[in-house]
């Protein structure tokens, strides 16, 4: 049970911060750390393999509600929020600047 809350919680903050790429290696990662559990416990094969998969749905589960939830947060609204007045160090024929919180991206 703490194995899948854990596994839900990692999925919430692995969504906060990253796409959807990362649940290929946070799910490798999951299925190896929970096979050296299970296997080091000496449970038995199908035990194993309820475990795994549940801490596999879990940790998909926890990316999901942390893609649902994020556009709620304030920092993400404002994040995606373009400014009032124009940047300062814009070029000088765009037509289109949109401001990010980390950097600049111009079109012409």
């Amino acid at each position: 049970m703490l194995l899948l809350a854990l596994a839900l919680f990692i999925g919430v903050a692995l969504s906060l911060r990253h796409n959807v790429f990362i649940l290929v290696p946070a799910c490798i990662v999951s299925t190896g750390a929970t096979l050296v559990v299970s296997l080091a416990g000496h449970d038995s094969f199908w035990t194993i393999v309820l475990v795994t998969m549940s801490t596999l749905v879990a940790l998909q589960m926890g990316y999901l509600a942390g893609i649902i939830v994020l556009p709620l947060t304030r920092e993400r609204r404002e994040a995606i929020s373009t400014p009032d007045k124009p940047i300062e160090q814009a070029y000088e024929r765009a037509d289109v600047v949109y401001f990010h919180k980390y950097w600049l991206a111009k079109t012409q």
